[in-house]
């Protein structure tokens, strides 16, 4: 029965606790239903500024125009890959290591065993064991 005399407890203003409970139970509500309608406008926004179609650019004579593949440009893609990296401000080091796996990728692999069916992820490793440990 000591339990009780506890909940009885005269200093305890009970009607302020529980008032301020009901108002943070609200709140919490009052907050999400806040953040769901800036975000049902935000996306409307997006969804009116993706719709707007886009603004012409105009396409120098012999350029391909839009949507249309560019077959041929004269250019192989490691050094494409090189100089797209320059003007994103990748250090020479970086460049130069794409550029070297771009290469190394166009080379064409053949299996160590032909009558072997391999992937190009076990031939490489298993050169990579044959340099390490030569017998």
């Amino acid at each position: 029965m000591d339990w009780l005399f506890r909940f009885a407890d005269p200093t305890i203003d009970w009607n302020y606790a529980m008032v301020t409970l009901v108002v943070r139970f609200i709140g919490v509500f009052v907050v999400m239903i806040v953040m769901q309608i800036a975000l049902q406008v935000a996306a409307r926004v997006i969804r009116r500024v993706e719709a707007q179609p886009a603004a012409a650019v105009d396409t120098p004579a012999g350029s391909p125009a839009a949507g249309e593949p560019i077959t041929d440009t004269g250019v192989d893609a490691a050094t494409a890959a090189a100089v797209g990296l320059a003007l994103q401000g990748a250090d020479d080091r970086e460049i130069a290591a794409i550029a070297l796996a771009m290469e190394l990728e166009a080379r064409p692999r053949t299996p160590i065993d032909p009558s072997e069916r391999t992937t190009a992820w076990a031939s490489a490793g298993r050169l990579q064991q044959l340099a390490r440990n030569p017998r």
